[in-house]
């Protein structure tokens, strides 16, 4: 057999050998990597606005929290204070709306302003003071003095109810 006679039949053994083998690493990822019950979002893209946080700076959040209705969502605001820096100005304000899952928190929506595009007294306000939720519609409004930002909740399967499905007895047929 000739030389490049045995290397194209080792390529294609080759090919043949490992093909099963990337086949079922690419349906194991997909299968691992697919949206749905392990997706916190449960398939809904975040709405996040431009980050004014500054990477690699460790800052404080002065927020407060409201639960909005009994959605499973929060709201919240306040202002942000580098740590870093020997001042104690703040440095940017912020809002989310976020939905809590043990013992961490999801953003689905976030919006940050420099300190002079906001009324200087909004830093003292609670979230309760610039919030309003109508729970029928599920818009969430922000009023910050000189603008208001809206967003409206997805409808995402409640995540107590989904554990009580799943471990509540079947009954016997």
């Amino acid at each position: 057999m000739e030389r490049k006679s045995k290397a194209k039949w080792f390529f294609i053994g080759l090919a043949v050998g490992w093909a099963p083998i990337f086949i079922a690493a690419i349906v194991i990822l997909a299968w691992v990597n697919r949206p749905g019950h392990d997706d916190p979002f449960h398939g809904v893209r975040p709405d996040m606005g431009t980050s004014l946080h500054q990477f690699g700076r460790s800052s404080t959040w002065n927020a407060t929290h409201m639960p909005l209705g009994a959605t499973g969502f929060k709201a919240a605001a306040g202002p942000h204070r580098y740590t870093d820096e020997p001042d104690q100005d703040w440095d940017y304000y912020s809002i989310d709306v976020e939905r809590p899952e043990g013992r961490s928190s999801y953003v689905f929506f976030q919006r940050d302003f420099r300190m002079d595009e906001i009324p200087k007294d909004l830093i003292h306000k609670n979230v309760q003071d610039i919030v309003t939720f109508d729970e029928p519609s599920r818009i969430v409004t922000f009023d910050l003095g000189t603008r208001k930002e809206t967003y409206t909740l997805p409808r995402v399967p409640d995540k107590t109810l989904e554990d009580s499905v799943a471990t509540a007895p079947h009954p016997q047929s």
